[in-house]
């Protein structure tokens, strides 16, 4: 007969004290209490939630394409906010991995590099009809190695935009994870050739050691507009600091109210230990301290 030990998670085999570190978090991360209450199948809803509320994305009629679905909490928002079942929205998502289906939710099960699995986008969305709203949180396993990482998410970065250029339509709204690093900039430079305009932002829902941010386009132009010599005059111009959308402000229930103050300063923290971080940049000249007089 075979007896299994019970592991603990102090144990040095399975991370020690880091893997009990991360439960704790985990226990106590108010995101995580919220989609249990909700129904959301991850926190990460949150995120999509607090990015409409400052930029208003969704609306009714609309078709909306999300990839890396898995496990489906953007597609829960989506499928809400964009009043699916109330009007003709569409919300289509699209992963390697099989999920749990949701209602009124189509999902597509392959690689977006794949060119089989955008056709099976095209085929959701309808005959000759392009999408409103791209949305894309994916990420790739991270590593902790930041530089790795961080290239390894723009590789995906990448990918999104050929998808981009395949389904969105004109005047469409993208919504679009990365990780902030030196590549960061010319992501954005390249969808201001695409987009009316390009922010940044990370809501409040980000976890404060997080080195992810999301860009948002909004005004898709498509992939014919020569506009060259207005990419390179606007990477000229933020060459002084990076613009970052701040989280708008909310309501909070007042039992919550500590916790997210505890979050700030735990995400104050961070930034410091890390270096300076999109939003700390400042075109603003540093004023010199008067000296006194003798």
């Amino acid at each position: 007969m075979l007896v299994l030990s019970p592991v603990s998670l102090n144990n040095n085999r399975f991370g020690g004290s880091l893997a009990k570190r991360w439960l704790d978090v985990r226990m106590h991360d108010m995101y995580v209490r919220r989609a249990q209450r909700d129904m959301y199948r991850s926190r990460a809803a949150y995120k999509l939630l607090q990015i409409d509320d400052r930029f208003s994305i969704f609306r009714k009629n609309q078709r909306v394409v999300d990839l890396g679905c898995y496990s489906g909490g953007w597609s829960q928002v989506a499928l809400k906010r964009a009043r699916v079942g109330e009007s003709n929205s569409v919300v289509v998502g699209v992963d390697k991995i099989r999920m749990d289906a949701l209602q009124m939710h189509t999902f597509v099960q392959g690689d977006i590099t794949d060119p089989a699995t955008i056709d099976a986008i095209k085929r959701a969305l309808g005959e000759n009809k392009k999408a409103h709203v791209l949305l894309s949180d994916m990420a790739p396993n991270v590593t902790g190695r930041r530089a790795d990482d961080h290239l390894e998410i723009t590789e995906l970065n990448m990918k999104t935009l050929d998808v981009m250029e395949n389904v969105l339509g004109i005047k469409g709204w993208l919504v679009m994870k990365t990780f902030f690093g030196p590549e960061t900039q010319k992501l954005r430079t390249f969808l201001e050739s695409r987009f009316y305009k390009v922010r940044a932002y990370r809501p409040h829902a980000t976890r404060p050691e997080s080195r992810e941010v999301y860009l948002i386009g909004s005004g898709y132009r498509g992939r014919g507009v020569s506009i060259a010599s207005e990419v390179n005059e606007r990477a000229r111009v933020r060459k002084e600091g990076w613009e970052l959308e701040q989280p708008a402000k909310v309501r909070i229930p007042q039992n919550e109210a500590g916790a997210i103050r505890q979050e700030e300063e735990l995400e104050r923290r961070a930034k410091t230990s890390a270096g300076v971080m999109p939003e700390e940049v400042s075109s603003r000249p540093r004023r010199m301290p008067r000296q006194k007089k003798r």
